[in-house]
């Protein structure tokens, strides 16, 4: 293409943009420096430092209320029904009385206290035995981890687990069912 054809054709409207620095965008300048001034801004507010503040109360009030429940310390809290229930017998029941009031519980037909007494009458049996400590407020699994080198260690994970099937699981128990609840205790305290 001959110089002259060139430089007319530059010359044209339709091509005016590639040499007239009018028709070229525009660079948009981004103003680094606002934007830093406002988060350095945000960061030194009140509300930020504010907000880590109330995480920090909070994360150590759920750090102090962990190791109180973890050591029964709590003050302000209810108690269970099954809790309520079970302070009923003193901590350092003797297993005569144990026995009339499984006398009576079963006389009365009240085969939810009858269960959960004859797996206290258990538990004391075992304390007695030396093969566990009892604590009233010890759990069942607690019991367990006590006993699982014991080779009875089966049959009493099944008794703990009837305990608390009817007990907690609110499982009915009527006469006949709590004849053979009864027999696997007795099987169990007889060869334990």
């Amino acid at each position: 293409m001959p110089v002259q054809q060139i430089d007319s054709l530059k010359a044209l409207k339709e091509f005016r943009y590639a040499n007239d620095p009018a028709y070229w965008p525009k660079k948009v300048e981004v103003k680094n420096e606002q934007q830093l001034d406002w988060l350095e801004s945000f960061l030194k507010s009140g509300w930020l430092k504010l907000f880590f503040y109330v995480l920090l109360i909070l994360f150590l009030g759920f750090i102090l209320y962990r190791i109180l429940s973890e050591r029964n310390l709590l003050l302000f809290t209810k108690k269970s029904k099954a809790r309520k229930k079970t302070a009923g017998t003193p901590a350092g029941i003797q297993e005569p009385d144990l026995d009339q009031l499984l006398n009576s519980a079963e006389a009365m037909k009240d085969y939810h206290e009858s269960v959960r007494l004859q797996y206290l009458k258990t538990l004391l049996l075992l304390k007695r035995k030396g093969l566990l400590e009892y604590h009233p407020e010890w759990t069942n699994a607690r019991y367990l981890q006590q006993f699982r080198k014991h080779q009875k260690f089966e049959q009493f994970r099944q008794l703990s687990r009837i305990y608390e099937y009817v007990c907690y699981g609110g499982f009915p128990a009527d006469a006949a069912k709590y004849q053979v609840i009864k027999q696997e205790f007795s099987n169990f305290q007889q060869t334990v």
